[in-house]
């Protein structure tokens, strides 16, 4: 409950990692705590990472006039 970031950047692809690992340990044994785990990080990062027109981006990016991502960055989506 006191998951927050720890002050460095943020990238889809961790995002990805984690939601990928729940998904995984809810099939696996069915609890659904980690299903509902998934969906907090699934939506947290969809309204944390994505610009006014829903459009997945990296968090260096959000400001498409001042985007400080290296070209990797710009392109890169994890999830």
């Amino acid at each position: 409950d006191d998951c927050e970031n720890n002050g460095g950047t943020v990238w889809s692809y961790n995002c990805g990692v984690v939601l990928s690992g729940l998904g995984y340990l809810y099939l696996a044994n069915g609890n659904e705590t980690y299903l509902a785990m998934a969906l907090d990080m699934a939506e947290a990062t969809l309204a944390q990472m994505t610009t006014t027109d829903g459009i997945l981006t990296e968090s260096c990016c959000m400001d498409t006039d001042d985007c400080t991502c290296n070209h990797d960055g710009k392109i890169f989506k994890g999830i």
